[in-house]
């Protein structure tokens, strides 16, 4: 009754409970009038590919299609990827010296300042922090990405720090699916709150994902899904739609290491 137009930007649907609920939810704007101007990495022919019960869903992209003029303005070009880089913030491999730089940069960045222990609470949850000062915080991945947390408690950490150090991003496969989506959503947490993130990792970001189930390794993605997953799995696991968040998310900490971005 208040707007409208409405504006979404990076329109994605990744939950069959949200499919679900888009096609009552856009119905009811349209019949009242409701004009929706949205960007997409998606075409809307593609949104919720490979997603449970995908068929439930179609009726929503005509919708969609009729009722909005799609238009594509992809460059083919991944401008996140020609920053300039003057400034080091991702390291590589795992071992002393990069952590030993991370201190350093801690260090600097905290200008020297003791570290102190904090807890934020989060919906009733407490998210232990081991090492903060001067608004920058020290966290290994199995902090943030192997513990049970989700957008809402990054979201806090995205609030309260201005730089988060992440010590340790390992090579991410199929045993570590749940490390790897909550990694996923840490990096767009971050990036959506232009915090600066000052990581090492056992690969560069193109190179994290790698799919190996401990018996097999250097499988593609395409590989692992085709060869160790039933149907109902694969779709649960990756499809499309998991392979193209990792990729964004790789993409995205390409940008996040640019001068544009530390800015």
């Amino acid at each position: 009754r208040d707007a409208w137009l409405l504006c979404f930007d990076e329109f994605q649907v990744t939950d069959v409970a949200d499919a679900m609920i888009l096609d009552r939810l856009f119905r009811h704007m349209f019949d009242n009038g409701a004009v929706i101007v949205s960007t997409s990495n998606r075409h809307p022919t593609d949104l919720y590919k490979g997603g449970l019960q995908r068929e439930l869903f179609v009726p929503f992209i005509d919708l969609l299609q009729k009722k909005c003029n799609v238009h594509d303005i992809n460059s083919g070009q991944d401008y996140r990827l020609s920053g300039q880089k003057t400034t080091q913030t991702y390291y590589t491999p795992i071992n002393e010296q990069t952590t030993a730089k991370l201190e350093d940069l801690f260090m600097q960045l905290s200008k020297g300042r003791p570290s102190a222990s904090d807890t934020i609470v989060v919906q009733g949850r407490k998210i232990q922090i081991a090492r903060s000062a001067r608004n920058v915080a020290m966290f290994t991945f199995s902090d943030l990405c192997e513990q049970p947390l989700g957008a809402a408690d990054y979201i806090a950490l995205a609030e309260r720090f201005h730089t988060i150090f992440l010590n340790g991003i390992p090579k991410l496969s199929g045993a570590s699916r749940n490390e790897a989506r909550r990694f996923i959503t840490l990096v767009d947490v971050l990036y959506e709150h232009k915090v600066k993130l000052i990581c090492s990792a056992e690969e560069q970001p193109s190179k994290l994902f790698q799919m190996q189930d401990g018996s097999e390794s250097g499988q593609t993605i395409d590989e692992f899904i085709n060869n160790k997953l039933n149907d109902d799995q694969r779709k649960v696991f990756s499809g499309d739609e998991e392979k193209f968040m990792f990729a964004r998310a790789a993409s995205r900490l390409e940008e996040m290491q640019s001068d544009t971005y530390l800015r």
